[in-house]
């Protein structure tokens, strides 16, 4: 049975979105929009429900509020009603740099906001590291572990596919990371804790609040429903009607960092590389995995948008640091593109056939390349399962790990590579 909440149909979700003042407001930025409203609800006076949800009592006061402070989407710095007399000069407090007397306790929280993209354990070890180190100062004054709290805040079903965690169980519950305390909250609850009724900006906090409602049920309705497929590109008709009030770049961001999450989760621990990449270009997702021969060649597999690709390139350690490149005369030689173009198109149908797809025919493909980047592609058929892709770049990795599939090509092109 579908929730009450998804007989509100996508049409409709535009339709309203479209009428909403606020929504339109947000569109500069998504993200950092979100973190001015949640500023903004901190400092004021009537929203303390917003205040508890962040662990703040109500005999306690907010002195300011730090964005992009440190590189931290959010910083709180509040303390008690007492401390707050004792300051005096109100004006010392909007310049984090400033130096308040050495006897007044302050304490912070650092909130994470992710909307628009998938959170990494390793994101979060970094500010956890920062945090046991003394790296971040206010008013001179050290954040520590028993100053400061910490919070991720984000959509449900992005905490829920958060990356990095043991037994890929995502960010649900709080987790000790590097030995802080790190704290989920989903926009929903935050929605549910903001009062508008008899607000000195009712409407405008309605509206926000209407918003919100609706691109929960976007995100937890209609982008988790179509996650569900198991398919590896987004629900066409959804990326048409987002594309109208320009939501889609959200939605397809999301969608690809849960489909590299549910790939990996396939294959990850079965087949051995060296490198990977994820990415988005025009708001297609970009997946990539390499492994590295003698520190001379790169051969890997790349996904943009509908091809699959098999490459090859120069060995780097630091690109564009390192200058080793394939010699400008390769592209013009017909028996290196020959090479290339059979020993791309072999693996590719055995990795399809593999996965029980018809190969194609050897004169199907072409030789392609991106200045050192050479491939050879198939294009996916647009409701390849997620079950079916993990499978294919599975077979893949494991021929391209195999010496003697790769043998013949590492001997013809390693000479072929300028090193200076």
């Amino acid at each position: 049975m579908e929730s009450k909440s998804k007989e509100i149909t996508m049409e409709k979700i535009i339709s309203d979105l479209k009428k909403n003042p606020v929504y339109s407001m947000s569109l500069g930025g998504k993200e950092l929009f979100h973190s001015n409203m949640l500023a903004w609800l901190l400092m004021s006076e009537d929203n303390q429900s917003i205040k508890q949800l962040f662990g703040i009592e109500k005999n306690e006061v907010v002195l300011n509020v730090f964005r992009e402070h440190q590189n931290l989407d959010l910083l709180i710095v509040y303390s008690s009603e007492e401390v707050k007399k004792r300051i005096g000069d109100i004006s010392i407090l909007d310049d984090p740099d400033s130096e308040l007397s050495t006897n007044i306790d302050l304490n912070f929280i650092i909130i994470e906001n992710k909307y628009k993209s998938i959170p990494k354990k390793q994101q979060l070890e970094e500010y956890s590291d920062k945090l046991n180190n003394g790296k971040y100062k206010v008013f001179k004054t050290k954040l520590t572990n028993k100053n400061t709290r910490c919070y991720l805040l984000a959509p449900k079903i992005v905490l829920k596919n958060a990356l990095g965690f043991e037994n890929n169980e995502g960010f649900l519950k709080f987790r000790e990371i590097n030995g802080i305390t790190w704290t989920p909250i989903n926009y929903k609850d935050f929605k549910d804790k903001i009062i508008s009724k008899n607000h000195p900006n009712e409407y405008i906090l309605k509206d926000y609040c209407d918003m919100l409602s609706a691109l929960d049920i976007i995100l937890d309705e209609y982008l988790r429903d179509d996650i569900d497929n198991n398919l590896v590109f987004p629900n066409a008709e959804n990326i048409k009607l987002l594309k109208q009030i320009r939501f889609y770049d959200i939605y397809t961001k999301l969608w690809y960092g849960i489909t590299q999450k549910k790939i990996e989760e396939a294959f990850e621990n079965k087949v051995a590389f060296n490198r990977k990449d994820f990415g988005m270009t025009r708001s297609i997702g970009f997946f990539e995995w390499k492994i590295e021969y003698e520190e001379k060649l790169l051969v890997g597999v790349q996904i943009q948008g509908n091809q699959f690709r098999v490459f090859v390139e120069p060995y780097y350690k630091k690109k564009p640091k390192d200058s080793n490149k394939f010699i400008a005369s390769v592209n013009d030689n017909s028996e290196f593109k020959k090479n290339i173009c059979g020993w791309g198109s072999n693996i590719i149908n055995e990795a399809f056939s593999a996965a029980e797809i018809a190969p194609l025919n050897v004169d199907e493909y072409k030789y392609l390349k991106f200045a050192d980047f050479k491939y050879v592609k198939r294009e996916l058929d647009s409701n390849m399962t997620i079950e079916k892709l993990a499978s294919i770049v599975s077979n893949a990795l494991k021929m391209l790990n195999d010496e003697n599939k790769i043998k013949g090509l590492y001997n013809d092109i390693s000479s072929k590579i300028e090193r200076n």
